[in-house]
């Protein structure tokens, strides 16, 4: 068994992929009929809708299978996200890449696969939609042009789910996607009784800047914030913008340490692109930041609510500065 490469732009790939807010969620009637339609058009006894994410293989619709998720070693659509077209493989006990793969040596004994890759925007796929058969077949142009057909209608589906999902001038998860997103790491959290962090950010001076320099600067100050946060921190982190100034990020499994470098790495790109661009400016932002407590915090509106208590106690501290406040009262400017 040929275990699938790791795409190029892994990180980018898994951001976009946790912010559509799909994985983990219960069935949709618009992926099982993208299943229905894939099993009918080719007399297939197994179609999936699979999303690939950071070690699994996960399923949103299942026909003629009975499993949610499975290893993303063993899977076959791992290798189909990093191709432009349908993959294709009628013998797989004749393709080194899958003779001993257990999916083919066991159930449910798939002996024929096609997959096409579903994107949503520029780069490698975030899963597919494909059929399986336990014989093998073959597969013509006519079938592998329906079969891309399908993918493109489902990855129009899932542009539309993640456009609604973002805030058009950042390109971070909107509000509501952001406490949808961070209820379930909360929920998690307290299940497995792992750490996790919470940070609210706001711009200092934001309507200064607007008055001086105009709201294209002003707006341009806050992207420059968004795309530095994103490019901070990693894949399973969720950063979104809650209304005006205000951006938040959620930490699932982060310690103080964790957040405590994110910081600095925030501050340090922020310093890299302020010296490129000679800003008349510097862009500066208070900080809160919250450390879940299962005793205190249920709710996402609850960690918010404390998180933006922290912020508000940094903007008073030291207003004209970068300061972080947590809520021991910890201060770190």
């Amino acid at each position: 068994m040929i275990v699938a490469q790791t795409p190029s732009d892994e990180l980018d790939r898994l951001r976009r992929l946790r912010t559509l807010n799909v994985l983990d969620t219960p069935p949709d009637e618009r992926f099982d009929r993208y299943t229905r339609i894939a099993m009918s058009l080719f007399s297939a006894p197994i179609a999936l809708v699979t999303f690939i994410d950071e070690g699994r293989q996960w399923f949103k619709s299942a026909a003629g299978l009975d499993l949610k998720e499975d290893g993303r070693q063993v899977s076959f659509c791992a290798h189909t996200i990093l191709q432009s077209e349908v993959f294709v493989v009628e013998d797989t006990l004749r393709d080194a890449r899958f003779a001993d793969n257990p999916w083919v040596t066991g159930p449910p004994h798939v002996r024929f696969y096609a997959g096409c890759p579903v994107p949503a925007g520029m780069g490698s796929g975030l899963g597919t939609v494909c059929v399986m058969d336990r014989r093998p077949r073959t597969f013509t142009s006519h079938e592998a042009g329906l079969l891309s057909d399908l993918g493109s209608l489902l990855a129009n589906d899932i542009l539309t789910v993640d456009l609604a999902t973002r805030d058009e001038l950042t390109q971070l998860v909107n509000r509501p996607s952001f406490l949808a997103l961070t209820q379930r790491e909360i929920e998690r959290s307290i299940g497995t009784r792992r750490q996790m962090t919470l940070m609210r950010f706001d711009i200092t001076g934001l309507k200064t800047i607007n008055d001086r320099f105009g709201h294209e600067e002003g707006d341009r100050a806050l992207r420059e914030l968004s795309d530095a946060l994103r490019r901070s921190v990693r894949a399973t982190d969720i950063a979104g913008r809650m209304a005006g100034s205000e951006l938040a990020l959620s930490m699932p499994g982060a310690s103080p340490e964790h957040a405590e470098r994110v910081l600095t790495l925030l501050k340090e790109r922020l310093d890299e692109l302020g010296a490129r661009r000679r800003r008349a400016y510097e862009l500066r932002y208070s900080v809160g930041i919250v450390e879940l407590d299962s005793a205190r915090h249920r709710t996402a509106e609850e960690l918010m609510e404390e998180v933006g208590h922290t912020m508000q106690l940094a903007k008073r501290e030291a207003p004209t500065q970068h300061t972080a406040f947590w809520q021991t009262g910890r201060r770190r400017g």
